[in-house]
């Protein structure tokens, strides 16, 4: 029963990671109005801001899942988490446009090194009949970030 409980818990928070990603490229347009004055950036310096997370999102995605092969999916994983909270941080310390965009593109590239190890983990964790309810789990996390 515990180690049940364990891989419910571990599926929990290896879900938080496309979570808070997707969640992260959607709210930057919330908070547009806000960034523009409290930073007094110009259009393109916001655009830049958005555009900035994706690209070090992509730009780095592959080379996220190799380092999980490599490295191992776990520590990997702690360490793009680790990063995205920092980088997280430091968004909301940025006092310029410049520092803004710097920051979130180390965001995105942080969440290149978490998020493909969410698929590999639960290839891992879960038996194969299980694997297919809990990939719909991914995609519903997926999902359900985009409605908050």
């Amino acid at each position: 029963m515990n180690e049940i409980k364990n891989k419910w818990l571990e599926l929990i928070i290896v879900l938080s990671a496309p979570l808070l990603s997707v969640i992260d490229v959607f709210i930057i347009n919330i908070a547009i109005p806000s960034i523009k004055t409290g930073v007094h950036a110009t259009d393109a310096e916001v655009q830049l801001v958005i555009a900035g997370y994706l690209l070090g999102y992509a730009a780095f995605l592959i080379t996220g899942g190799r380092a999980g092969d490599h490295f191992g999916r776990k520590k990997v994983f702690f360490w793009g988490m680790f990063a995205f909270t920092i980088a997280s941080c430091l968004c909301g310390l940025s006092m310029t446009p410049f520092q803004l965009n710097l920051t979130r593109f180390l965001q995105g590239l942080s969440a290149s090194f978490m998020v493909p190890q969410t698929i590999a983990f639960i290839q891992i964790l879960f038996t194969d009949k299980k694997k297919e309810r809990k990939r719909w789990a991914y995609s519903e996390s997926l999902w359900g970030s985009q409605l908050l």
